[in-house]
């Protein structure tokens, strides 16, 4: 596994920077280096860190999809679009969370007027949550176009 480690940072040193604009890797100790500018680590909460290489900063993405996709965006310098998905990313959260509280109330709303007010609380937070989840998947579908096409400019012809 050492030698592996080895072997995949000697050829990021001596890949080309064209290729290192889709070069990931998949590192022994669970993370990924991306495009050779990220470092995205899972972290025992189950959420995922992501580290650029030149700056001291950290993002915390819920899912490594959605730190990919920051990646990415971060990388060609859309910075209003990084900054959406992050605080995208952090509203689906809390309205998991909202979510959660809600369902636990409604099952233990004793008369129906409660119970509809629950209800009703629960669906609104369903409809936002899918408006959220297509506005990420609508970056998320973007960043892999990008990098398709990146791929594809790279393959030998």
């Amino acid at each position: 596994m050492k030698d592996q480690h080895k072997l995949e940072k000697f050829f990021v040193k001596e890949l080309s920077s064209d290729l290192l604009e889709i070069f990931i890797v998949d590192c022994p100790d669970g993370s990924y280096e991306l495009f050779n500018k990220y470092r995205v680590e899972p972290q025992p909460e189950g959420y995922f860190k992501v580290t650029p290489f030149t700056v001291t900063e950290e993002h915390t993405f819920s899912s490594k999809k959605t730190a990919f996709t920051w990646c990415v965006f971060d990388k060609y310098k859309k910075i209003k679009e990084s900054k959406r998905i992050e605080e995208l990313d952090l509203l689906l959260g809390g309205i998991e969370v909202s979510m959660a509280q809600q369902k636990k109330l409604l099952a233990k709303a004793s008369n129906s007027e409660t119970r509809l007010i629950y209800l009703a609380k629960l669906q609104e937070a369903k409809l936002k949550k899918n408006i959220m989840l297509k506005e990420i998947n609508t970056y998320i579908n973007i960043s892999r176009y990008w990098q398709s096409n990146k791929f594809t400019d790279k393959q030998p012809k």
